[in-house]
């Protein structure tokens, strides 16, 4: 009979083990997720992927609900900056052609209602001195002949009185003394008069970037008054067009005469001068 026991409860414990390793082996399968959606939390009936949340938030169109940076744009009604206004008078002065073919360094108009001010030889004015060693390329009208490679150069000892091409002067080899300190100016005549807003300088290339420092530009309405508009405090570039705003104060005079004055031993040395405002009349 003891045995009879004994081997009952050897089965019975042996079935209770077999149950709980049969349960074990169940919650094992259920958590490892075997493709058929079983230990996801998603509904039995649910189309989500396995290994996936049902309830997870769609992601974010990156065409849509991304955030990018705006775009700058350029205002098409903002006005362009100094000396970049659009420009197409009778003549297109120096400053503007020169640099056609290189954007990157082309000029406009000073602003919106400046024009160009052209100087005929006739009107040019200059010092009289004439040119060194009597070059035809360094006449005071080569100051207005939109070309850089030619200038004015006077020399202090060329004679007084021009020839018929009125700014042209014979070098006066036997009387020279070696004194060529003084100095030069040239400018032009305007008959109706001009309001300025700006002036424009290009400076004879080589010696003459140390030659334009301490030189200015003047104004007359009658030709024997004169008033300093502008000094230039530092010697020209000589390698593109230099510009000087005329003051407020300055810019309601109607003057007749405008020129460049040179410092002393500055030889005058200008390659390219252009005036910039309206007529008077």
């Amino acid at each position: 009979m003891r045995k009879l026991v004994s081997l009952l409860l050897v089965i019975s414990l042996v079935f209770v083990m077999f149950a709980m390793a049969a349960c074990d082996n169940t919650k094992t399968n259920d958590d490892t997720g075997d493709g058929s959606g079983a230990g996801t939390n998603a509904p039995a009936d649910s189309n989500e992927p396995a290994g996936t949340d049902a309830d997870t938030e769609e992601p974010a169109d990156p065409d849509t609900d991304a955030e990018t940076d705006p775009v700058e744009t350029k205002d098409p009604n903002a006005d362009p900056e100094p000396n970049m206004y659009p420009y197409s008078g009778d003549i297109i002065p120096y400053s503007i052609s020169i640099w056609e073919a290189t954007p990157e360094y082309q000029w406009g108009a000073p602003d919106a209602t400046s024009i160009f001010l052209p100087v005929d030889p006739e009107n040019v004015i200059h010092d009289g001195k004439g040119t060194w060693e009597n070059h035809t390329d360094s006449i005071a009208t080569m100051c207005f002949d939109m070309d850089e490679r030619t200038f004015y150069d006077c020399d202090e000892n060329c004679g007084t009185e021009n020839n018929e091409d009125m700014n042209y002067a014979m070098y006066d080899f036997d009387n020279w003394d070696g004194d060529t300190t003084k100095t030069g100016y040239v400018g032009a005549y305007f008959e109706q008069g001009v309001y300025l807003t700006q002036i424009r300088w290009f400076g004879r290339a080589g010696d003459g970037a140390n030659r334009n420092e301490g030189g200015y530009f003047e104004a007359s309405a009658d030709g024997e008054t004169w008033t300093t508009i502008y000094t230039i405090e530092a010697n020209s570039l000589c390698a593109d067009f230099e510009f000087a705003d005329i003051p407020e104060e300055f810019r309601t005079v109607a003057y007749k005469y405008v020129r460049y004055v040179g410092p002393d031993e500055g030889y005058c040395n200008m390659a390219e001068l252009e005036f910039w405002g309206s007529y008077a009349s």
